[in-house]
Formats: structure tokens, C-alpha cells, sequence
């Protein structure tokens, strides 16, 4: 075989590899989201920086998932009824360079407190969320699941 033919391989397998990668990651998306509301959405890290991925509205819980990946699992999945806001900020300087611009910071904070899992700190999640995602992923918190009684019983 020619170092051309070679070459010609090596890029038609890239190629290939390539096409099966977007292919796995369109139908993981399409699998993942066919039902419910879902969002661009960051979280941060431990190290403070922020991992990009997918976020979907369920009635009990928001689940997150990483952009690029083969898991249908969730990442991280953060209960309706176990975060209130602590604040909504916009990004600071180095936020917004590496989130871009249009994006609003939500701090969650665990309740009721203390932790459920008995630590003496609340568990804090950041949140990366489009500015026009902010209000109804806001409303979607506060509110109610679907079937459950309302904020006032009896009324």
C-alpha cells in the first residue's frame, strides 16, 4: 500500500468516526429530551469552573446531563422540593469569558437546613442559565408539581 493510499484510509476512518460521533450524540439528545422542557444549562464545579451540558424539567426534579457524552443517565439531578435561591447575579468578568455572554448565575441552596446528609453546611449548586430561561426555570421551582396539593392546604 502507498503512503497515499494510506493517508487516503487514515482520513476516510477519521471521517467516518467523525460522522458516528454526532450521529451517537443526535440521537442521545433526541432520547434524552423527546419528552418534557429542557435548556442550556452550566454547573459549576469543585474546581469553580463550569461544565456545559442539557438540563430537563421533570415534576420532581431538574435533571442535568453533559453536553458530550454516551451516558443517558443523568449527572446531576437536583429535586424541586430540596433547593430555594439563595441569589440571581449576572456573571462577573471571568464567568462571563467562559460562559459568553447572555447568561444569568442562580445560587441554589439546600433546604430545609441542615443538610439532609447531616453536614453542618448547606449543599450549594451555581447554575448557568440563559437570560430568557431564568423566570421559568424560577417559576418551575417555586412551584408546585403537577398533583401535588397547593401551597395552602384546605384553601
Amino acid at each position: 500500500m502507498t503512503a497515499v493510499r494510506t493517508a487516503e484510509l487514515i482520513v476516510v476512518v477519521a471521517a467516518v468516526l467523525i460522522a458516528v460521533g454526532i450521529g451517537s450524540q443526535a440521537v442521545r439528545w433526541r432520547y434524552l429530551f423527546r419528552t418534557g422542557a429542557s435548556l442550556g444549562c452550566s454547573v459549576r464545579r469543585p474546581d469553580g469552573s463550569f461544565a456545559t451540558g442539557l438540563a430537563r424539567y421533570d415534576p420532581d426534579a431538574l435533571r442535568w446531563f453533559r453536553s458530550l457524552g454516551l451516558n443517558t443517565h443523568p449527572s446531576r439531578e437536583l429535586p424541586r422540593t430540596a433547593f430555594e435561591v439563595q441569589r440571581r447575579r449576572p456573571p462577573d468578568t471571568a464567568e462571563t469569558r467562559s460562559l459568553g455572554a447572555g447568561v444569568d448565575i442562580v445560587e441554589l441552596v439546600e433546604t430545609p437546613y441542615p443538610a439532609r446528609d447531616g453536614s453542618t453546611a448547606p449543599a450549594t449548586i451555581t447554575l448557568a442559565l440563559p437570560r430568557e430561561s431564568v423566570l421559568g426555570f424560577l417559576a418551575w421551582l417555586e412551584s408546585s408539581p403537577p398533583g401535588a396539593p397547593g401551597p395552602v392546604a384546605g384553601a
